[in-house]
């Protein structure tokens, strides 16, 4: 059996989302045919309050359509 891959097979391709928020996440992802998976929050160091630090799957990957890509947002330096 051979597969044959047409166009109107398109993959999610997953956008750089580290520095961006979450409302600008959600757009890439939808361009990219990806969706936002789990939301979870944590301190930094680095990051500015409401900003992507890490997301579940690396940049440029290609998945099937759909697939969730979780975030973390930083919450900002702890007190």
């Amino acid at each position: 059996v051979i597969s044959v891959r047409t166009p109107q097979q398109v993959r999610c391709v997953v956008p750089n989302l580290k520095g961006k928020t979450v409302a600008q996440a959600r757009r890439l992802l939808a361009a990219g045919r990806c969706k936002i998976g789990r939301v979870t929050r944590a301190h930094s160091r680095l990051a500015r309050a409401g900003r992507i630090v890490r997301q579940s799957r690396r940049p440029g990957a290609r998945l099937p359509r759909g697939t969730k890509v979780s975030v973390v947002v930083s919450l900002g330096r702890r007190r």
